[in-house]
């Protein structure tokens, strides 16, 4: 009987310590869940700051396509933007930004879109000027191309009067637009435009003032 109840005597408690060791676990499990959920929210985060930049970078690439061929109607018909700046959301490096050849940039860093080497800065929250605050560079710069099919036409000339044309050229612009969002985000989209030289040589001032909201 006396051996008995010693054995009987040391397995008291037993119960309690596994009680204590499911406990342990069970918070060491709850943590790790813890841990594990802060962190995808945490990349959630991150990735939806991260695709709202992105996608501010390629609205720039259409803001900088509009206002391209609007400073180029103006600037061949009024003599550029009056201002280089239109409220709070946008400004511009010159009145006439559209007519930069790439020749005239003479290394990489030329053609590096940043904060202090632009064409135009859009500032969605209309804070102009405030670096510190979500916004979009834009650079545009272009090359001269001649059109498709304009030696033909020009051969055509031989054959009489009206039958040819002297054809025509176009540029190709590349344009470079790069967002900065919040948390530091960046994001840069390069894109090519063409405009066809020959739409300016038919344009009036008119044309100019019907697009006077960029030209404030």
């Amino acid at each position: 009987m006396t051996g008995f109840s010693a054995i009987h005597r040391s397995e008291q408690g037993f119960v309690l310590v596994l009680a204590l060791v499911m406990l342990i676990l069970l918070t060491i499990l709850g943590v790790w869940a813890s841990q594990t959920s802060i962190f995808d929210v945490h990349i959630a985060s991150n990735d939806r700051t991260h695709k709202k930049t992105f996608y501010e970078a390629d609205s720039g690439t259409q803001l900088a396509e509009r206002l391209l061929y609007a400073n180029a109607v103006c600037t061949t018909t009024s003599g550029g933007f009056s201002s280089n700046r239109v409220g709070q959301l946008l400004r511009f490096s010159s009145k006439s930004f559209f007519d930069v050849h790439e020749d005239e940039l003479k290394t990489e860093k030329e053609k590096a879109v940043s904060d202090t080497n632009y064409a135009i800065q859009y500032f969605p929250e209309g804070d102009l000027g405030d670096l510190g605050r979500p916004h979009t560079n834009i650079l545009a710069y272009y090359t001269t191309k001649t059109s498709a099919g304009t030696g033909m036409l020009q051969l055509s000339g031989y054959e009489g009067f009206g039958v040819g044309s002297a054809g025509a050229q176009h540029r190709i612009y590349t344009i470079k637009s790069q967002h900065r969002g919040l948390q530091g985000s960046r994001s840069e989209i390069t894109t090519h435009w063409r405009l066809n030289s020959s739409v300016l040589q038919t344009i009036g001032k008119p044309d100019c003032t019907k697009l006077a909201p960029y030209a404030q």
